[in-house]
């Protein structure tokens, strides 16, 4: 993981993408940023600090795992502010159960 004193992006392999941290909101974070990730994920785990409230997707999205299995999301957290060195996104992230990482960042 990325330290103050190394706060840069670290590639974890051509198939994995990079990973980082950065803030959301307020709270430092733990970001993969994945070639293959079609949408933006955030882990169960911190979305108690996020202080809004879920919505219900339009239409479930059925996600696939490396692990093979499908999941099916129905929840989004709308407008979430990240940051990117000074730069402020505001990002619609889906609700996901991560181990290894706080948020997944697709790339287009």
């Amino acid at each position: 993981m990325p330290t103050e004193a190394d706060p840069g992006f670290r590639m974890i392999g051509p198939r994995e993408g990079c990973e980082s941290t950065l803030l959301l909101k307020t709270m430092q974070v733990y970001v993969l940023f994945h070639h293959r990730a079609s949408h933006f994920f955030i882990s169960c785990k911190i979305t108690n600090r996020l202080y809004i409230m879920p919505s219900k997707l339009d239409a479930r999205v059925t996600v696939s795992t490396p692990l093979r299995e499908n999941l099916d999301i129905n929840n989004v957290y709308r407008g979430v502010r990240l940051f990117i060195e000074d730069y402020e996104l505001r990002v619609d992230v889906m609700l996901l159960k991560l181990d290894d990482f706080d948020l997944i960042l697709g790339m287009d």
